[in-house]
């Protein structure tokens, strides 16, 4: 949704739109943070300390976490296809290393859980940092992007629910 709407819109020169989706994508998050917190709470309210610990880590990082993602549809959109492969190895490499210098220091899942949610809102966030010093996005938007971002976001969630409603109602029944 988002992703593709931000590729198109780089790829035209409204490299401004990059700056304006992070903002926006910030303020959205806090829906999804909201809902996090809320199930954090409930499994606390409920004994469940260890997933509690968890959704409440997610709910702090998420809009980081999330957001920051957004270098990639600049790179791609600029089409510095080298760029972006070198940082999502880099990505890749060092999730995996956080994750398993956990894993093999404890066999819990939650601190494997809390390493690979701080490491990658590091990361990401790092990225996209790296990205606006870096190549200087020009301040161009344009109007077309918001709406195109809104439609895809809405079709992809749409599309999210109708894939897991089935999981849903397995788990409650």
């Amino acid at each position: 949704g988002a992703g593709t709407a931000i590729i198109r819109a780089v790829a035209q020169g409204y490299e401004g739109n990059i700056k304006k989706f992070y903002r926006i994508h910030l303020l959205w998050s806090l829906i999804p943070t909201t809902a996090l917190a809320i199930a954090a709470l409930y499994y606390y309210t409920h004994d469940n300390v260890v997933l509690s610990t968890g959704l409440i880590v997610g709910a702090v990082l998420f809009p980081l976490f999330d957001s920051g993602d957004v270098y990639s549809a600049y790179f791609a959109g600029k089409k510095l296809f080298k760029a972006l492969s070198l940082a999502q190895f880099l990505k890749t490499l060092t999730l995996a290393t956080a994750v398993l210098t956990t894993a093999y220091f404890t066999r819990e899942a939650l601190p494997m859980a809390i390493a690979y949610i701080v490491t990658n809102t590091i990361v990401t966030t790092s990225l996209y940092m790296y990205t606006m010093y870096r190549y200087k996005p020009n301040d161009m938007t344009d109007t077309e992007t918001v709406r195109l971002t809104k439609h895809g976001t809405f079709i992809n969630t749409l599309a999210q629910i109708s894939d897991r409603i089935d999981n849903l109602l397995i788990f409650q029944f």
